[in-house]
Order: structure tokens, then sequence, then C-alpha cells
């Protein structure tokens, strides 16, 4: 779910750059979110993003990619979605062939995007596939079928204003084109203040072109200059500047200007040869080829299914036949003693496999049965280590707890102002710390860690066969996890000193810090 969010939060950012004509920074965002739709399989998340993507493509004049791209969204729509974003992406190849100047090949597609669009209840996806046509017819300088879907464009748009104002930038064009000059320059005229809200910068130019065309027309060359080097300073493309580039060279020709006519050629031939129209025209065509195959592969789809079946059908017949046929002559061929002596050894071959078998698994369980026992064995072993362990560490504690209550009660005592004129309490005092030299209850105690942890004490030995008893006992009492001041208090001597002794220890020991000891000790 959050992956979805996070994928449609990339493709809404991706087309607020597209709007802002920062193309690069779109690209970027929607390959972060093609990654992401691909990984988590959203086949309508990869439509739009590649669709995008090859929009964004086009209008950077790299129309062999945005091909790609378009191809590869179309794949999606046929596979795993519907009827209409398979349109969709088939207006979008419309506009690259529109693009390329093939215009009666954009018609083509446009007319057939617009067939399916009609019967849907799509109204502003239907007027979008109307206002194709036109402009197609327009390019191709088809009065009547462009003045013929304006009307219907008209008809269909009339409560959507920012789609009517498209429509009536194209009746300039089609005024213009039945040479109603005043029509068109009036209709211009009015349109154009109404771009300010709209921010539409190509349409916006579009309208601005046509009035230069018609003011070319009626030999008003100021006025066409004036609005064609407006133009240049609008947001458009390359290829858009170059038209106008070319405009206006003519503009300056014709006026007799032939100075700035030259100029702006210049200018013109700059911008062409930065486009480097020849190679991606090829690019474009070849990848345009693998569109149409797919395209053609599409349409034989459902004939291919339905051989297919048929295929499968005479296949399996066939085989039918084969084996009915094998079944009667095999029948025919066997002898009877023959077949009661195969019958024979395969019983006998089936009882000695079937002894084999159970003899396997007769082994197979008896391993099992010791694995498992043995693995009971360890555990019980290892929980009766545990539980001594544990034992010891409770004793260990009890004494250490004992001999620290003892120290203090000797400390506090041997602090008694009345000590020299008390014998009984100097006896006392003496019999205190005679307990805490004991070793009893040590020697019981560091036997039976011996008895419980023979394996380490062992192993310790072995690998350092230096250490000395008292050694041994208090790396023991570090193996069970007592702490320094437990420690201590066990062996009667200093926190301070413990330490330094555990450092001399794990120094002899090899080891580079006493950090590592606990860690060394658990692993022998």
């Amino acid at each position: 779910m959050y992956a979805q969010q996070d994928c449609d939060a990339l493709i809404e950012s991706a087309v607020e750059a597209a709007d802002k004509n920062d193309f690069v920074t779109s690209l970027e965002l929607l390959s972060k979110a093609k990654v992401m739709a691909e990984s988590r399989h959203l086949p309508k998340e990869q439509f739009k993003i590649l669709s995008i993507m090859g929009v964004n493509q086009a209008k950077m004049l790299n129309y062999s990619d945005a091909l790609e791209n378009f191809m590869a969204a179309y794949k999606i729509a046929v596979n795993e979605l519907d009827v209409k974003s398979e349109m969709r992406i088939m207006n979008n190849i419309g506009s690259l062939y529109l693009l390329d100047h093939k215009y009666n090949k954009a018609n083509e597609y446009y007319k057939k995007v617009y067939d399916y669009a009609k019967d849907t209840k799509d109204t502003i996806f239907t007027g979008g596939c109307i206002m194709n046509i036109v402009l197609t017819a327009s390019y191709m300088e088809n009065v009547k079928e462009a003045e013929k879907f304006l009307q219907v464009a008209s008809n269909l748009l009339k409560n959507y204003p920012n789609e009517m104002l498209r429509v009536k930038s194209l009746t300039v064009c089609n005024l213009r084109q039945k040479k109603e000059y005043a029509s068109a320059e009036s209709l211009a005229l009015e349109l154009l203040p109404q771009f300010q809200n709209s921010g539409d910068q190509e349409l916006k130019t579009g309208v601005v072109l046509e009035l230069v065309e018609v003011y070319k027309e009626e030999k008003r060359f100021d006025e066409a200059i004036r609005y064609a080097e407006e133009a240049l300073g609008y947001n458009i493309n390359i290829e858009s500047k170059k038209d106008i580039f070319a405009l206006l060279s003519d503009l300056y020709k014709e006026s007799g200007a032939y100075r700035k006519a030259i100029a702006y050629k210049d200018s013109f031939i700059y911008a062409l040869d930065s486009l480097n129209v020849i190679k991606d025209q090829k690019r474009f065509e070849n990848t345009r080829i693998k569109f149409e195959l797919l395209k053609n592969e599409k349409e034989l789809s459902d004939s291919q299914a339905k051989l297919k079946i048929l295929w499968i059908v005479f296949i399996l017949s066939g085989l039918m036949v084969l084996i009915l046929i094998w079944a009667f002559v095999n029948k025919l061929a066997r002898d009877k003693q023959r077949k009661k002596i195969i019958e024979l050894e395969l019983k006998q071959e089936k009882n000695d496999k079937l002894i084999l078998e159970n003899k396997l698994k007769e082994q197979e369980t008896l391993a099992l049965l010791e694995q498992e026992r043995l693995k009971n064995e360890q555990e019980k072993l290892e929980h009766e280590i545990e539980l001594k362990n544990k034992e010891l560490v409770s004793k260990a504690l009890f004494l250490a707890n004992r001999n620290e209550l003892i120290a203090n009660l000797v400390n506090t005592l041997s602090e008694s102002q009345d000590l020299s004129a008390n014998p009984k309490l100097k006896d006392n005092i003496r019999q205190l710390k005679n307990q805490l030299r004991e070793n009893g209850e040590w020697d019981s105690f560091m036997t039976h860690f011996e008895q419980t942890n023979q394996r380490f004490i062992v192993a310790l030995r072995e690998k350092h066969p230096s250490l000395t008893a008292n050694e041994v006992r208090f790396l023991s009492f570090i193996y069970i996890n007592l702490n320094t001041k437990e420690i201590s208090s066990l062996l009667n001597i200093t926190p301070e000193y413990c330490k330094k002794k555990k450092q001399q220890i794990s120094q002899k020991m090899g080891l580079t810090s006493t950090s590592l000891l606990y860690s060394y000790l658990f692993s022998l």
C-alpha cells in the first residue's frame, strides 16, 4: 500500500516538473517510480509512468526513446489493462507521427482512437481525439475535414472553457486556410488575452503564428514581424524556434530587410543543426517499425489462439488413435505363457523392492531414534550442568555476601572506641577474621565446580598449563559470570586488586584486553 502511495507521489511530482518544462527532473522521478512499480508489479502505474516518459521525451525531440516507451506501455495495456488504455497510447503514437510530419499516418491513428472514443462517455477524451484530427487535417490543408470536425468539437465541448480555447485556436487556423483573414485576425486577437490565465504557451504560440501568417498574406510585414519576434520570447522548444527563425527570415526578406533576413536564416540553420534530425529520424524509424510489428502481432493474436486450440485437438486425437492401435497390436502379440512369466517376475521384483524399502525405512528409523536419544542425552547433560552451575553461582553469591557482611562487621567493630578495653570484643573480631581465612567451603566449591565443568577445566589447563590453582579458581568465577565486586568479596581482596589480577591473568593467557576474557573462556 505504502509502495503504491510513494509511487503515485513520485508520478505527481514528475508531472509538476514536466508542466514547468523541467523534463530532466521529471524523467529522473519517473525512473525511480518505474523501478518501484516494476518491483511491486503495479501495471496501472507502469503504464502511466511509461506514457508520461514518452510524452516528456517527445517534447525533448527524442522521438526514438519516446516511441520505445510508448511501445512498452502498449504491451502493458494489451496484456494487463483495458481497451481505453490501449487507445490512449495509440493516440500518443499518432502524436509522434505528427511531430515527425507524417500527417497522413497521424490522422489515421487519431481516427482509429476517435472511433472508439465516440462510443464512450468520456467527453474530454473524445474532444481531444476530435481536435487531433482537426490538427492533422489542418497540416494536410484539408480545410473541409477540419471544418467538419471543428463543428463536432464545438458542439461537444461547449461547456468546457479550457477545451473550447483550443477549439477556437484551431478555428483561427481553419479561417486562415479558407482565406478569411479578417475573421481569423479578429478571433486570434480575441483569444490572446485569455492565454494569460491558461498558461498554455504552446497553444498561445500557435495562435500568434497563425496571426503572423495572416499578416504575411496581407503584406502587413511590420505587424507580422512584431508578433513573430514576440513568440521567440515564449517558453518554447528549439524546434518551434527553428520554425520561427525561418518565418522571420522570409518576412524580413519580403519586406526588403535582407541583412536581418540573413541573420535569421543563420539562426535557422544553427537551430536545424542542433536538432541532429537525420540521426534521430533513423532511430525513430527503426523503433516505429518495431511498434508496427507489435500492433500486427496483436491483431493476429485472436486468430492464432483459435489455430492453437485446433492444433491441440488434432494432436490429442492423433495420440489417442496411436495409443489405441498400439494397445490392440500389443494385445495380439503377447503370448499367454510369456505374460505369466513376466507377471511372476514383476511380482518378485515388487516383493524384493518392498523388502528393501522396509529395511531402508527400518534403518532410517533406528538412525533417527539413535540421533534423538543422543540429542536427548546431550540436552539432559547440558541441563544438568546448567542447573549445577546455577547452584554454584548461588553458593558463590551466598559466600560473597557472607564474606562482605563479615568484613563490614569486622571493620565496624574495629572502629569501636571501646576496643582496647573490651577483650571479648577483640576475641570476637579475631574469630570473624579466622572465619574469612577458612578455605573449607571454597575447597568444596572448587571440587563441585570441577566435577560439573570438567571439560572446561581440562581445556583451560591444556591450553594454559602455566596457570596456578588460584588463577584457575579466579577464572572459574569469571566463567560462571560473577562480576568484579562479587569475586573480590569471595577472595577477600579489594576490587582494585581484583581488576589488576584479571589484567595480569589475561596478559599471561596472551589476550590483548580483559574485555575478551569472558568470551574466550566461554568458547573453550
